[in-house]
């Protein structure tokens, strides 16, 4: 989910400990340089829903079903960010024809795109209802007589209950202040008066996580991923990698199916992180997984990839449309058109595989492993600290990346190039993973990274460019004028310039890359993590001594 594409809710939670707080609070008829106007009181009746697993939860997201005299709507609600009280929170709301149907189905619509990568086609049934009981004034200013509201002030009284309808908890009492044509300054005044006035103090958790934790306690685990630690074990810190890069699959998909190229170029980066991740850190991974995970990770990159290639190709024709005269802007628009058609066919069996069974599969399998608990009795490096796992894996890539890049010639071949691309990219995800413990000097080594492929990068797109042109001009216009056709050639030749450019830039790009600097910062990154490891394997001892120095009971 992205929030740009979901309107926001904004507003302050205050806890309220006793009825008697929420009378105060509606007998106020102004509060600073604030008044109150009353409104009716509303009856709130919502079913939350979530898979089995707790899916939507899991991945920050509450799903409610909610009643209002007789009228039906869905909500989905995702974390957002919290300071302090004041929660700022992408909100999408649908109405519904009528009461729904149990097990709840998404409906078609932007609800089903924004949530398909997280529910996977499973049951959603009701995991927590709640009845509020909503006392309702519009916050205006004080001095305005005919003014829109600047916030909507909720007095609630809310009872949790487990989904047979039974009580879960006693009822609790909550003030809500959202935000309507106010500023978020608005909110932040008024939860200070309340404060100060009635003892009011912040809320930071939503109606849903107060019901889980009511009903299920720590069962639902909080759904931020952890960074990985230099005190992880492989296994440990894999899946943590896993849900990181997994949760960023997801926030991109509902982009990708709507057709917006970052988004897609996000989760198709997310997938070859995932691809690095089992092949450098593959014994944190079952062997069943080994076998099956990367021949499924490599499959949906391709397919996204298919639709990539094109994005960046139209967007390389763009710009040399925007730059060549009206008569030969006319003869490339053939050209544009098969363009947009063979994105349109990829797009439309990139939406067939982001609905398919195996990507649902594929998802489902990254998630549960995600959550799983490394096993007590790991084999092979699985049972290693990361530092020093990381360390042996850059070190061992880093040289890898070198050899290669040393043994190019003064005219470097394209297939050389691209292997080389391969291996500064195998390197930065390798690096990017252990961002958390590398420290300053993984930083800057990524840095340099990202100089090197983007000459790499520019050197293959332009490559690719020409021969798609070229296999245009060979297939699709073969009957065009002379005229189209030598535009064309004009094209590809442009394109293959533009590769002969960053071919020739690469012997600087690679120069700069292994200036005197590299061994200096290459030695400070592995005694970096080296020192991380030992610092893992003293307290581990120190850990193991104090177990054995206890007294028997």
């Amino acid at each position: 989910m992205t929030a740009e594409r979901v309107p926001a809710e904004i507003e302050i939670k205050l806890g309220a400990s006793s009825a008697a707080d929420l009378r105060q609070v509606g007998r106020l008829r102004t509060l600073g340089r604030y008044r109150f106007r009353a409104r009716p009181t509303a009856a709130l009746h919502s079913i939350y829903l979530d898979t089995r697993t707790f899916a939507l939860a899991r991945a920050g997201v509450a799903l409610r079903l909610r009643r209002s005299g007789t009228a039906w709507e869905i909500t989905a609600k995702w974390s957002g960010r919290v300071a302090g009280a004041l929660h700022d929170r992408p909100e999408l709301t649908i109405a519904l024809p009528g009461e729904p149907a149990m097990p709840f189905s998404l409906p078609d619509g932007p609800l089903r795109t924004q949530l398909t990568a997280i529910v996977l086609g499973r049951r959603l049934a009701p995991v927590l209802i709640t009845d509020v009981r909503r006392q309702l004034r519009d916050v205006l200013p004080a001095e305005a007589d005919d003014h829109p509201s600047l916030a909507e002030l909720a007095l609630d009284t809310v009872a949790l209950r487990a989904p047979d309808g039974s009580e879960a908890a006693a009822p609790y009492y909550e003030v809500e202040i959202e935000r309507r044509s106010g500023r978020n300054r608005d909110l932040k005044e008024l939860a200070r008066l309340l404060h100060e006035s009635l003892g009011l103090v912040p809320s930071p958790g939503s109606k849903f996580l107060h019901g889980l934790t009511a009903l299920h306690g720590d069962a639902v685990p909080a759904h931020t991923a952890e960074p990985i630690a230099a005190t992880d074990s492989v296994g440990l810190a894999v899946r943590k990698l896993v849900a990181a890069q997994l949760a960023r699959v997801r926030a991109a998909d509902p982009g990708t199916r709507m057709g917006e190229p970052e988004a897609l170029h996000e989760q198709r980066v997310a997938v070859r992180r995932l691809r690095a991740a089992v092949r450098t850190f593959a014994d944190g991974f079952p062997p069943r997984l080994q076998a099956t995970l990367p021949d499924e990770l490599r499959w949906l990159g391709q397919e996204l990839g298919a639709v990539r290639d094109l994005d960046v190709q139209r967007a390389t024709l763009a710009w040399h449309i925007g730059h060549v005269e009206r008569g030969a802007r006319n003869r490339l628009a053939g050209l544009r058109r098969h363009m947009e058609h063979e994105r349109a066919d990829r797009r439309n069996a990139l939406g067939l595989t982001l609905n398919s069974p195996r990507y649902f599969q594929l998802l489902g399998t990254l998630e549960r492993f995600a959550v799983s608990v490394p096993p007590q009795r790991p084999r092979g490096d699985a049972a290693a600290p990361i530092a020093d796992f990381g360390r042996r894996a850059a070190k061992r890539s880093l040289r890898r990346l070198i050899k290669r890049g040393d043994a190019i010639g003064e005219v470097p071949e394209a297939d050389d190039l691209h292997a080389l691309r391969i291996r500064a990219k195998r390197l930065r995800y390798t690096l990017e993973a252990l961002a958390p413990i590398t420290g300053s000097q993984g930083r800057k080594l990524i840095k340099l990274l990202v100089r090197l492929q983007d000459v790499l990068g520019r050197f293959n797109d332009a490559m690719v460019a020409a021969a798609f042109i070229r296999d245009y001009r060979a297939s699709v216009a073969i009957g065009a004028s002379e005229a189209v056709r030598t535009t064309l050639s004009a094209l590809a030749d442009a394109e293959l310039r533009r590769a002969g450019a960053a071919q020739s830039d690469f012997a600087r790009a690679w120069r700069r890359f292994c200036r005197k600097s590299i061994p200096g910062l290459r030695r400070a990154l592995l005694r970096r993590l080296k020192a991380a490891a030992r610092r893992e394997d003293a307290s581990a001892g120190a850990a193991a001594t104090a177990v054995q120095e206890v007294p028997p009971s």
